[in-house]
């Protein structure tokens, strides 16, 4: 959605009249979406984002049913799509994108050979910038990782959140900051190392000057002891995150599970869902 006007695209897998699978689109005009347009290629987990000019950009990964690899990416202003272009060839998955009002836009996944293994996603977090008048660089790499989460802010700050496995069942949480047109930093952890599910990977929320939001949930580790519960940590600007907060038990939260946060530059909100029904859970105004 672009900010301010509203104006929507959508951007899937779809099927031309023919027969042949490709990424297909609609954009609203006047408040109702308009024809259904095909890009050239197939792909998979397309992601889309629009900043206040209308520019849009889009990824996906590569069609592994014609034996490719990697993240492409097109981009257009008005009209049709460019030509898509190649972010990376090397395997990935978890594909993620977020861009600012002003045209900043940050693409994440997770890349190798397992990062897609279902049973046991595992890959290098890597991250790739553009700006509104540039195309993507090259890919950074963070660290290790199994999940992947990332949020933008209007102002361009951007965070992401990896799960990361330090033994067979027990995860830690780590999270990487970029202030505006600044490269990320090292991923550092959030969480003591607890039962993360893979399948509910922790939530991650942004402000605009950068206050930070991550929030999880940990089940009960069938191999040691740990705490379960829901969780958040809180960063502020420039500063290191605050230790985690336990929200919930498993009197009032489902464990493992999915859990979501939204935060602004005075207040935060963290919901799940338990035997209790939905929850919520608010810190602030400061």
């Amino acid at each position: 959605m672009q900010p301010h006007s509203g104006r929507t695209t959508v951007l899937w897998r779809g099927r031309t009249s023919r027969g042949l699978n490709r990424l297909q689109w609609r954009i609203t005009t006047n408040g109702r979406l308009g024809r259904t347009r095909t890009l050239a290629e197939f792909g998979d987990t397309p992601r889309v984002a629009t900043d206040a000019t209308g520019r849009t950009v889009a990824v996906w990964l590569a069609d592994r049913r014609a034996r490719r690899t990697g993240v492409r990416t097109a981009v257009r202003r008005v009209g049709e799509f460019l030509k898509p272009t190649t972010v990376t060839r090397s395997p990935a998955a978890a594909l993620r994108l977020v861009t600012s009002d002003g045209g900043s836009s940050v693409a994440a996944w997770l890349s190798g050979p397992s990062s897609g293994d279902p049973e046991g996603p595992l890959g290098t977090v890597q991250v790739a910038t553009r700006t509104a008048s540039s195309s993507f660089g090259s890919p950074a790499s963070l660290g290790v990782g199994s999940t992947l989460s990332l949020a933008g802010s209007p102002d361009g700050h951007a965070v992401l959140v990896a799960d990361r496995h330090v033994s067979g069942t027990l995860v830690v949480v780590s999270a990487s900051r970029r202030d505006p047109n600044k490269p990320f930093g090292p991923l550092v952890d959030v969480s003591p190392a607890g039962f993360v599910s893979d399948a509910f990977p922790a939530a991650v929320a942004i402000s605009d000057g950068g206050r930070a939001l991550v929030t999880w949930a940990s089940g009960v580790d069938p191999s040691a002891p740990t705490p379960a519960g829901v969780f958040a940590a809180v960063a502020e600007p420039s500063a290191a995150f605050d230790s985690p907060q336990q929200l919930a038990d498993a009197q009032t939260a489902t464990l493992p599970q999915p859990t979501a946060g939204a935060i602004t530059r005075s207040a935060a909100v963290v919901v799940w869902a338990g035997p209790q029904g939905g929850q919520i859970a608010r810190a602030g105004p400061r």
